[in-house]
């Protein structure tokens, strides 16, 4: 959905037909690509907080033992 502002994925087979998805090497970088953007994409709201300077406290966020976001 970031990169799908219409959040449709209509256009995906499109996008596609530009990678060959049956080589186990790209399939294998899609998946960390995607894994690295689910980790990028929970640690947002912290980091966006924290870089104006506020602390996560502020949002009822505790960091350490406890999950954020």
């Amino acid at each position: 959905m970031i990169v799908h502002t219409t959040y449709s994925d209509s256009d995906l087979d499109r996008i596609y037909a530009d990678a060959n998805m049956q080589d186990a090497a790209i399939e294998q970088r899609f998946h960390e690509c995607l894994w690295d953007l689910y980790y990028e994409t929970k640690l947002l709201p912290l980091n966006l907080i924290e870089d104006v300077g506020m602390s996560p406290a502020d949002f009822s966020i505790t960091v350490g033992t406890q999950s954020v976001g």
